[in-house]
């Protein structure tokens, strides 16, 4: 029995709400949104039809100010990161759960896509966020400065 698992996910889909950016009290930003991934199944009859999936994405600090400044609902994206379950107490007392894809690696599919700041760089691919250091990789890393 294995003492240690993996937790990756892997997500190829499109931008299903507009990203929302908020800073915390530190100042770290925080992006999320919910990807739409649809696939084609064939049905027992013959016929095809799609299934689509819902998934909450959540982004940190450089990526999450990148991806509020590039992605829009529609957006093709590909996603990199792991599962977390959040958990805390509602207002009314009652236990709440939110289960996530922390993004490591957000690859922006649309060639058009188009930043918000007319002062931003003119192409996407320049600002592209660069994929995170694995666990094994950690020697310029503070591990309390990492939000996973």
């Amino acid at each position: 029995m294995p003492k240690y698992g993996i937790n990756k996910a892997v997500l190829l889909g499109n931008v299903g709400t507009a990203p929302e950016l908020r800073y915390l009290d530190q100042g770290i930003a925080v992006c999320s949104f919910r990807l739409a991934t649809t696939e084609r199944a064939k049905a027992r009859d013959g016929n095809y039809f799609d299934r689509t999936d819902w998934h909450n994405i959540v982004l940190w600090r450089q990526k999450a100010e990148i991806a509020a400044k590039y992605l829009r609902v529609g957006s093709g994206v590909y996603i990199e990161g792991r599962i977390v379950t959040r958990s805390w107490d509602g207002p009314d007392g009652q236990k709440r759960n939110k289960t996530e894809v922390e993004a490591s690696i957000v690859r922006l599919l649309d060639a058009n896509a188009h930043p918000q700041s007319p002062a931003a760089p003119a192409t996407p691919a320049q600002q592209a966020p660069a994929p995170a250091a694995d666990s094994t990789n950690k020697s310029n890393n503070d591990d309390d400065d990492l939000p996973f």
